[in-house]
């Protein structure tokens, strides 16, 4: 079995029209020879319903991770991964948040399934990464570009900070992985402010006063490139690379050990 071996959960939009995050991903995860096994079924997390407050929208993702509790005993991990941010906060939150009563109640409305214990340690693609080793990562780069880049968090990874995978104000994360595959990372302050979510479907004006807001202000500080982890803000951004696209591009299919 080897050291670098995850389920995975990808979620609605990376099986759908952000597809290409996800090709991108993996094509990084053979390279570093990380392992991602993808759950046999899935459900979608239910994240556009996340502003109800009725229980039932965890239903989907609770079965999803009593999915994940069945394939840890054939794996022989505990730990589920995801690339998108939002995917990364409902099942977090629900893993890490839902009271013993909630779940009680939430399984009893799923009499076909077998219930959910909450043992699944969700983890986001970024966290895979830190535990891999930067300086690892490092050793598979060939070219220092230097490209001054911006990276952009959103809301969904740092918050709330219970779940958050780093500091919620001024997180670092992104900016090692940057300086991990040779470029400049370039901090502003808008990049842990909110693209506007899901309101991007209605229509709201306000999603595209942000998107300005945002871009100019990764500008102002020099940035050449935006970066982002969750696929709702690369299409709310509509300028911004995925980590991962970025990673592939770096990496270049090197080979080295």
């Amino acid at each position: 079995m080897g050291k670098y071996r995850y389920m995975y959960y990808p979620g609605c939009t990376l099986k759908g029209w952000a597809k290409d995050l996800e090709t991108s991903t993996l094509k990084v995860c053979e390279i570093l020879g990380i392992d991602l096994i993808e759950l046999d079924r899935w459900y979608c997390c239910g994240g556009v319903f996340e502003l109800s407050d009725n229980l039932m929208r965890h239903l989907g993702a609770v079965r999803s991770l009593i999915k994940a509790e069945e394939k840890s005993k054939e794996i022989g991990t505990g730990d589920l991964v995801t690339i998108c941010s939002m995917c990364y906060n409902v099942l977090g939150r629900i893993s890490f948040q839902l009271k013993k009563e909630d779940i009680e109640k939430i399984n009893f409305f799923m009499d076909d399934e077998k219930d959910y214990s909450g043992k699944i340690r969700v983890k986001h693609f970024l966290e895979v990464l830190k535990e891999y080793g930067f300086n690892k990562i490092r050793n598979y780069v060939d070219e220092q570009m230097g490209i001054k880049v911006a990276p952009y968090y959103g809301c969904t990874l740092l918050r709330p900070e219970e779940i958050g995978i780093d500091d919620s104000q001024k997180p670092r994360i992104m900016e090692e992985l940057l300086e991990a595959i040779g470029m400049d990372p370039v901090s502003f302050p808008m990049q842990t402010v909110c693209c506007g979510s899901y309101n991007s479907a209605r229509g709201i004006k306000a999603v595209e006063t942000l998107r300005k807001k945002i871009l100019e202000s990764a500008k102002r500080e020099g940035a050449e490139l935006i970066v982002t982890s969750c696929p709702l803000c690369k299409y709310n951004l509509k300028e911004a690379m995925y980590f991962t696209e970025l990673m592939e591009m770096a990496l270049g299919g090197a080979r080295h050990g």
